[in-house]
């Protein structure tokens, strides 16, 4: 027998189940949580079972504020390569100032009209070009580590200056930090998280420390960054030294942080070489070089630096091993004369080595990608390629829904789409002008945030 329950008279019960289990939770607009799975939807209403009502249950979904999925699974990639397709920014995430939706899998082609994308979680997709904004290309590499998945795995400095809580480490103290150990830390690695916070950002990262039993490692590197500067000190016997000319390039300008308050920032750090890169999501913060590289601990620990900093959270922290190429900030003017503009019907094609092709797509098969360019056609394996821009026949951006939900990905991107029913099998079903319509598996996402558009106003 299915019951609707009014979500005040258990907001007790739901948060004390809430931290105990580590099934999906469904967050409520007044706070309230209750674990269980989502087994239906509608037009106005979800589906709800859970073990603690001993039933399935209807709720509003205009009283939803999100559902956490505390493990996700771990992306598959069976090719060689992952494509990410970047999406053009529809009028609500320009002004929330997030940027624009993100799908990743196996290219499989790329048309006048559509790009083909195999994904685990969600079949094959045919996706309108014209929506795309880039497509970027990277090897596939399994990440060594996706979280914070456990009270265990982080620890906080003094006990109750962190908290742990749905997926988030978050700061409850201005004088604490919350850090752990790696056992698998590569020579060369990408460390990405999604910062959160309200007012003025701030944080001190430590990585590559040997130990969490102060605020400065005696050795490892500190990383200082808020929305108008950062700059990077190395340790040694507890002593800092500063990376980078003092005079010019001690403090760089992080002002892509101004007027935001969640980031997907990624630390590039190759400690055979002493290469150091800050990004905050797509745009190159500062690159540094450190000609005598140190810092060979297992170490990394976030805190604030700043009494500004107010309600800091850290999220969807994944650390990969790297090749040491970067990727190349796409927003920054190229040089005409070593790097001239692509004609008509031609775009720019950045390789994994820094070279530049000016050409177009032909054709994409068997992990292989066909370019016709200037100086003759070439065959290149697809991981090779780092991205393009695929000039549109016509710009296009998605169009706001009702019903439109927004799922994360553990790496702290994130797609929109309608979202229809929920299959039998667990399936969620959505629509999204972007791919059509798609089933996608939830346990591939991190997050499901709902209502995200505020009502209408009635005069």
């Amino acid at each position: 027998m299915k019951k609707f329950f009014s979500i005040l008279c258990f907001g007790t019960l739901f948060s004390s189940f809430a931290e105990v289990s580590k099934n999906p939770s469904l967050v409520f607009l007044n706070g309230d949580k209750l674990q269980g799975t989502a087994v239906a939807a509608e037009s106005s209403k979800l589906a709800w079972e859970s073990a603690t009502l001993g039933a399935t249950s209807q709720f509003f979904i205009a009283q939803i504020k999100e559902l956490t999925i505390p493990s996700p699974i771990a992306a598959k990639h069976d090719a060689k390569h992952i494509a990410t397709l970047n999406f053009n920014r529809d009028l609500r995430q320009q002004n929330q100032k997030l940027s624009g939706d993100s799908l990743y899998g196996s290219l499989v082609d790329v048309t006048d009209t559509n790009v083909i994308l195999d994904t685990w979680y969600a079949g094959r997709l045919t996706i309108d070009r014209n929506m795309v904004q880039q497509l970027e290309i990277q090897e596939a590499t399994p990440p060594l580590y996706i979280g914070p998945n456990g009270k265990a795995e982080w620890k906080a400095s003094p006990a109750k200056s962190w908290i742990q809580e749905n997926g988030k480490l978050i700061m409850k103290s201005e004088n604490g930090m919350m850090g752990r150990e790696f056992k698998e830390m590569p020579e060369s690695f990408c460390l990405s998280f999604t910062a959160e916070w309200n007012g003025h950002f701030s944080m001190q990262l430590s990585f590559c420390a040997d130990s969490m039993e102060s605020r400065r490692p005696e050795d490892g590197y500190i990383l200082y960054i808020d929305e108008n500067r950062c700059y990077l000190q190395r340790t040694i016997d507890g002593r800092p030294q500063q990376i980078g000319d003092i005079r010019g390039e001690d403090h760089p300008n992080s002002s892509s942080l101004n007027e935001k308050e969640k980031s997907t920032i990624k630390l590039y750090v190759d400690r055979a070489t002493g290469k150091i890169a800050l990004f905050s999501d797509q745009t190159l913060i500062h690159e540094w070089q450190d000609n005598t590289p140190k810092g060979k601990g297992q170490f990394i620990h976030f805190q604030p630096y700043s009494s500004r900093n107010q309600d800091l959270q850290i999220s969807h922290i994944i650390l990969n091993q790297w090749d040491g190429i970067l990727v190349k900030n796409q927003d920054a003017k190229p040089d005409p004369i070593t790097n001239p503009d692509p004609a008509e019907g031609e775009q720019r094609i950045n390789l994994r080595n820094g070279d530049i092709a000016l050409g177009s797509v032909q054709k994409i098969a068997n992990g292989t990608v066909q370019l016709k360019t200037r100086f003759g056609d070439l065959a290149l394996p697809l991981e090779r390629i780092d991205s393009f821009k695929l000039p549109p026949i016509e710009y296009n951006e998605r169009l706001l829904q009702n019903g439109d939900v927004r799922c994360w990905f553990p790496d702290g991107n994130h797609i929109t789409f309608r979202l229809e029913s929920i299959t039998p099998a667990g399936k969620w079903l959505g629509y999204s002008q972007i791919f059509g319509n798609a089933e996608f598996d939830i346990n591939a996402f991190s997050k499901v945030e709902f209502n995200l558009y505020p009502p209408l106003i009635k005069d």
